[in-house]
């Protein structure tokens, strides 16, 4: 979960992988979103096929389209595996 937007740019967009952090980095998630100047809140949830270990995955923002200005703020990553209810989270 992140918010982002664009200050300058024709066309910004960004895009968010999901990937393994090893052998040929396959990518589990992959999505492109364009940009406006106003703050979105953009939150991705997925669940793998597979048990991985600490450091075996990664994110990846990759805002290289072209000549952007891009901010990002508040990246957060939870795993929810371990069964914590919805109410221990804020609204």
């Amino acid at each position: 979960e992140f918010w982002i937007r664009a200050t300058s740019g024709n066309n910004p967009r960004m895009a968010f992988a999901l990937q393994e952090s090893f052998g040929s980095y396959t990518t589990l998630v992959y999505q492109q979103r364009n940009l406006t100047t106003q703050w979105q809140k953009v939150t991705y949830e997925f669940i793998t096929t597979r048990a991985y270990l600490p450091d075996q995955l990664q994110i990846a923002l990759n805002a290289g389209f072209g000549i952007q200005t891009i901010q990002f703020a508040d990246v957060a990553w939870t795993n929810l595996s371990r069964g914590l209810p919805m109410e221990s989270f804020p609204n």
